[in-house]
């Protein structure tokens, strides 16, 4: 497994996961990094944007909150080729959210 790592515009770091074979080169995972925006609320503002393209998944991690022990979470499921008609509809089993509440 490979790494490459591309640092762009300030606050931004992308990584990219490939996984070399005998005759090819597989991309597995695109990692996008933010640093944090103090003009938005932490639960609104991504940290981390996770591409898993053999699973189909995107994973979104947000920043965490003043006196969080957690971050809130999203995950997206794409579905199978053979499950999609002629557009992609999400439906809520796709998604599954982790949301920090800081009333507990």
């Amino acid at each position: 497994m490979k790494i490459g790592c591309f640092a762009g515009p300030a606050g931004f770091t992308l990584y990219v996961e490939i996984m070399l074979t005998a005759h090819n080169r597989l991309m597995q995972k695109i990692i996008e990094c933010f640093e944090r925006n103090p003009n938005v609320d932490a639960d609104r503002d991504i940290h981390k944007r996770v591409f898993h393209l053999a699973e189909h998944k995107i994973l979104l991690t947000y920043h965490y909150q003043a006196n969080s022990i957690t971050a809130t979470t999203i995950v997206m499921i794409k579905p199978p080729r053979h499950e999609l008609k002629e557009r992609l509809v999400f439906h809520p089993n796709l998604f599954s959210v982790y949301q920090v509440s800081l009333i507990a």
